[in-house]
C-alpha cells in the first residue's frame, strides 16, 4: 500500500461529480407521500397490516412475525421493485440524506458518501447496474451509490469499522425515507469497478459499497414475470438464532 496515497487529504467535492449531489429530478414530479402510519407514526406495538400499494397490488406483511411492542417502522421497511415514475422533490431528498449524516460512527469518522442521480445522469447511474437491476430500477425516482472511506482522517490508519458505519448510515437514511412514504431497495448486483472510474474514486481509499434505489412504490405488475414472484415482504430467521442472551 502507498502510504502516501493512504495519508492523502479527503476532498468532499470533485470536479466530475459532488459527493453528496441531491439536485431534483425535475422531468417529474412527486408529492409528498400519504402518511404511511394512517395518521399515527407512533404505534404502541407493532401489528402486521396490509398496506395498498396500488389499487391492484397491496403490501401484505402478515408473514412478519414481530414481537408485541416493536414499533412497525422496522416490519413495514422492505425492498420493493415496483416504483412509480415520479421524482423526490429537493426538501424531502435533503431530509433522506440529512438522515445519514447522523448516523454513528468510529471516532465519528462518518466514513460515508452518497451519490445520487439527476436527470441529466440518471441513465449513467441505471447503466453501471447489473442487467438484472436495470429491468426495474429505471422508474426509480433516484438512484445511487455508497461509498465508504478506508482510513481514519486523523491518523490515517486502517478503519476495520468503515464498513459497518457506512450500514448504519445506509438504515437510517431508509426509515426517514419510510418516514416520508418513500421506498428504498439497495443493490449489491452493480458494475463495481466502473463505478468507482465514473466517480473519479481512489480506490485505495474507498470503496464502493452498494447501489440503491429510492422512490415511491408502484404496481408489481408492471414488472417481468419472474420479479412478481419475489415481490412481497420476505420475512426472519426466528429471534433465537440471531440472539444468544448468555
Amino acid at each position: 500500500m502507498d502510504d502516501e496515497r493512504v495519508g492523502s487529504t479527503w476532498d468532499p467535492v470533485r470536479e466530475k461529480i459532488h459527493f453528496l449531489r441531491i439536485e431534483a429530478v425535475t422531468e417529474r414530479t412527486l408529492p409528498y407521500a400519504d402518511n404511511v402510519f394512517n395518521g399515527n407514526s407512533h404505534h404502541s406495538h407493532c401489528q402486521p397490516q396490509v398496506i395498498s400499494m396500488s389499487q391492484s397490488t397491496p403490501v401484505n406483511f402478515e408473514n412478519r412475525d414481530a414481537i408485541d411492542g416493536l414499533n412497525s417502522l422496522f416490519v413495514e421497511r422492505w425492498s420493493p421493485r415496483a416504483f412509480q415514475s415520479y421524482s423526490i422533490e429537493l426538501p424531502m431528498l435533503t431530509r433522506i440524506m440529512e438522515a445519514a449524516r447522523w448516523a454513528p460512527s468510529c471516532y465519528n469518522e462518518q466514513p460515508w458518501r452518497f451519490y445520487t442521480s439527476t436527470s441529466e445522469n440518471f441513465d449513467d447511474f441505471l447503466g453501471l447496474l447489473l442487467e438484472g437491476n436495470q429491468r426495474w430500477a429505471g422508474e426509480a425516482s433516484v438512484l445511487g451509490f455508497l461509498v465508504g472511506k478506508k482510513y481514519f482522517s486523523h491518523n490515517q490508519k486502517e478503519n476495520s469499522s468503515f464498513q459497518l458505519d457506512c450500514g448504519a448510515a445506509w438504515m437510517s437514511m431508509t426509515f426517514q425515507a419510510r418516514f416520508e412514504g418513500l421506498y428504498t431497495h439497495g443493490m449489491a448486483g452493480i458494475k463495481h469497478q466502473e463505478v468507482a472510474q465514473y466517480l473519479g474514486l481512489d480506490t485505495k481509499v474507498e470503496q464502493v459499497l452498494m447501489g440503491f434505489a429510492i422512490g415511491k412504490i408502484g404496481d408489481s405488475n408492471t414488472l417481468p414475470d419472474n420479479l412478481q414472484e419475489k415481490e412481497t415482504p420476505s420475512d426472519r430467521q426466528p429471534l433465537a438464532q440471531i440472539w444468544n442472551p448468555s
